[in-house]
């Protein structure tokens, strides 16, 4: 969803006041930009603030649209994604198989959803008619390895296929990559993971 600098402004105003400066300050801005990256990214609730603002300026649509319409820079491009991008949020207690459904209060009842109940309901709320033809595929016995495999498809897998589509009906230079090797050491019983 595009989002515009006016409404941005609270999000931004909230993340500083989650970093110690008060939203009354008029210099608010100017000390949040002081900051390192290390800072921000260890601000409690950082992940909870991210999202791509549409300014009309330095960006115009979000990045998914601007590839489907071809509003893209015209470089060559390698787009994929990793056999197993969930498993890393499920293993950090990130239990949401969609994440936009995740932060609804009409699925709250059921995050984290880390049970067959709560991954069944999570499923029927939101496929409705389709939900069980969704089961299908990810199955409700196997609620942390399904919702780990349908956040993978739905957020990392789909999108990579849909930017790497529309470059190809225009000719465009794009190349796909499926990463299915595992990390080495105590990250290896993940599998190939998002990072």
């Amino acid at each position: 969803q595009n989002v515009t600098m006016e409404e941005a402004a609270p999000t931004g105003a909230a993340f500083g006041v989650a970093m110690g400066f008060s939203e009354d300050d008029p210099d608010q801005l100017k000390k949040m930009k002081k900051v390192s990256f290390q800072e921000i990214f260890n601000t409690p609730g950082s992940d909870q603030f991210s999202t791509i603002l549409i300014d009309g300026d330095s960006m115009e649509t979000d990045a998914i649209t601007g590839f489907v319409t071809g509003e893209n820079h015209k470089v060559p491009v390698i787009v994929g994604s990793n056999a197993n991008e969930g498993g890393l949020f499920y293993a950090l207690g990130e239990q949401v198989p969609v994440f936009i459904a995740g932060i609804s209060p009409a699925f709250s009842q059921y995050v984290p959803v880390n049970t067959s109940e709560k991954y069944e309901g999570f499923v029927r709320q939101l496929y409705g008619s389709d939900a069980d033809k969704a089961l299908s595929f990810y199955p409700a016995d196997k609620p942390l390895e399904s919702g780990a495999s349908m956040l993978t498809d739905s957020f990392y897998t789909v999108t990579a296929d849909i930017i790497a589509e529309a470059m190809a009906n225009r000719g465009e230079d794009v190349r796909m990559y499926h990463f299915n090797q595992s990390l080495g050491g105590p990250a290896e019983r993940l599998g190939p993971i998002h990072g």
